[in-house]
C-alpha cells in the first residue's frame, strides 16, 4: 500500500477502485487497468478507462460511464456502510460532465441523470454477487497493487460464477 497512508483510508480506497472495475466489467465498459498505486489521476491510485474512444454526447455509453463512475462510491457504501470523503470527488466531477454532455449543459437535467444512475450504482453494488466480486479484486489489489484489464476481468468473472452463499 501506499506510504504513510491511513490503513482505514486504504481499505476504503482498494473497494472503491475495485467497484470501478466491477461495475464496468458488468456494463462491458472496457478499461486497462485498476490500481491502488500512486500516478494516475489520483496520489492514491486509480481505476483507467480507455482513453482512445470519448463517450461524451452518446446517452448509452454516457449512462454507463456514469454508472461505473459512481459504483467507487456504492462500493464502500455497501463494504463499510460509508464511504471516504474525497476519494470520489473527480469521479462525482466527471459524472456531471458526461451529464452535461448529454443534456446540452442542463444542469437540473444532468443532476437528475446522475442521481438516477447512482442509484443504478449502487443497486449494482447492492447484488451479493456483486459485492463477491469487488471482495475478490480488493483482496487480489492488496497484495498487487496494480492489475491489468485481462487478471482484473478473470478475477471478476470467476468471483461471479462462483455459488451464490453468504458473502464472508
Amino acid at each position: 500500500m501506499n506510504e504513510g497512508a491511513d490503513p482505514g483510508y486504504m481499505h476504503h480506497l482498494i473497494h472503491h477502485e475495485a467497484g470501478h472495475a466491477v461495475a464496468s466489467y458488468i456494463s462491458r465498459l472496457g478499461f486497462s487497468k485498476v490500481t491502488i498505486e500512486s500516478g494516475l489521476n489520483d496520489p492514491w491510485g486509480g481505476f483507467l478507462l480507455p482513453t482512445e474512444r470519448s463517450p461524451e454526447g452518446k446517452p448509452k455509453a454516457v449512462a454507463k460511464e456514469i454508472v461505473a463512475l459512481m459504483a467507487g462510491i456504492a462500493a464502500e457504501e455497501q463494504t463499510f456502510g460509508n464511504y471516504q470523503d474525497g476519494l470520489g470527488y473527480s469521479d462525482r466531477e466527471r459524472a456531471h460532465s458526461l451529464a452535461d454532455s448529454v443534456t446540452g449543459g442542463n444542469s437540473v437535467a444532468s443532476a437528475a441523470l446522475v442521481e438516477k444512475l447512482w442509484r443504478q450504482s449502487r443497486e449494482m453494488m447492492a447484488v451479493p454477487r456483486h459485492l463477491r466480486a469487488v471482495q475478490a479484486l480488493a483482496e487480489a489489489l492488496i497484495t498487487r497493487k496494480t492489475i491489468r484489464r485481462t487478471a482484473a476481468r478473470s478475477i471478476i468473472a470467476a468471483a461471479l460464477a462462483a455459488a451464490e452463499g453468504p458473502i464472508a
